[in-house]
Formats: C-alpha cells, structure tokens, sequence
C-alpha cells in the first residue's frame, strides 16, 4: 500500500471508544497499534492517528499531537450502521463541501455497501466538477 503512494495510519488497536475510556489505557491501545504498524510498514517521518469514534478529548489532543497528525472528518457515511436507510446515507453524504474529509470503511460485514455507496458519491460529485486527491500531509 505504501508503495502506492497511501499512508497507514493509525486507528488504536482495539477500536476503543474514547470517550469512554481514560486517557492512559487510550494511549497504550495507540501504543500497541503503532508497534504493530511499524513492525510491517516502512518507516515514515510522518504519523497519522484517526480515533475510532471521530472525536478526541482535549486531554487526549495533547498527548497525540506532539507524535501524530490527527486525522478527522466532516462527514461519517454511515451505510456500515444494520438499520441504514439508503435514502438518509446518501442526502448525509451529497451534503458534503469542498476540502470535506468523508469517511467510509472498508470492513467485511459491509463491503458490499461501500462498493455502492463510494461509486455514487464518487460520480455525483465528479460530475459536479469535484476532484479527489491524497491529503497534504506537510
């Protein structure tokens, strides 16, 4: 992946809820994920942290910032959630702007939704003249 030109960042290692859970078990899960990371991908001189319910603490800010580029986004599709509803997904997903980070997963249990959901949101933005590129990591 890396030699495609895409970043691996980091996402903890047990997708913990940070809100729920104290500051010092968060960071050993971001620990955990990072040994992980760098025993399979090339070193980089850039760190990427996303948290897994797309927020952080204030107290949890300060402890990622100074190692991680942190990582969130407008916009969560939602089409991974069991009662989605196809309709509300995609008016969430068309209320996206320009420079929006728009998050959708690539898991298993709901790969075949991605798929529909990604082309859609790929083609009615293009042909409204949107163009998609990698993230200015600088």
């Amino acid at each position: 992946m890396t030699a495609s030109g895409h970043f691996i960042g980091n996402h903890t290692y047990q997708h913990l809820n940070e809100w729920k859970t104290p500051a010092q078990i968060y960071l050993k899960a971001i620990l955990k994920c990072q040994q992980f990371i760098d025993a399979i991908v090339p070193a980089s001189s850039i760190k990427l942290f996303h948290p897994s319910y797309g927020r952080l603490t204030k107290t949890q800010i300060g402890m990622l910032k100074k190692e991680y580029k942190i990582i969130l986004c407008e916009k969560i599709s939602g089409y991974y959630q069991p009662n989605f509803s196809f309709p509300r997904v995609l008016r969430s997903l068309y209320e996206a702007q320009a420079g929006d980070i728009v998050l959708f997963h690539d898991i298993i249990k709901c790969y075949q939704n991605v798929e529909i959901f990604l082309l859609k949101f790929l083609a009615f933005f293009s042909a409204r003249g949107y163009t998609f590129r990698i993230l200015n990591m600088c």
